[in-house]
């Protein structure tokens, strides 16, 4: 009797060990999308990517700048 599992066992294993194979290609959207919406949207994001990418390569160049100062300096006595 210790060997065999008892049905409280069984069933936790089943729910437990559940797999879902993956639905290839059952999980997209194929409805045409209304007025356009889904093309300006898109384009919002690019737009918003493309501002992104601009402040990010103007904060690039004002820390280069600052490490450029840094480095410039003379390097401070040590307080020991």
């Amino acid at each position: 009797m210790a060997g065999r599992p008892n049905k409280t066992w069984r069933v936790l294993h089943r729910v437990t060990y559940v797999e879902r194979p993956a639905l290839m290609g059952f999980g997209r959207d194929i409805r045409k999308p209304m007025n356009g919406a889904d093309e300006a949207t898109t384009q919002d994001v690019m737009a918003r990517v493309e501002r992104l990418a601009q402040e990010n390569r103007e904060l690039s160049r004002k820390m280069a700048r600052v490490l450029e100062l840094l480095e410039a300096r003379p390097a401070l006595p040590s307080r020991r």
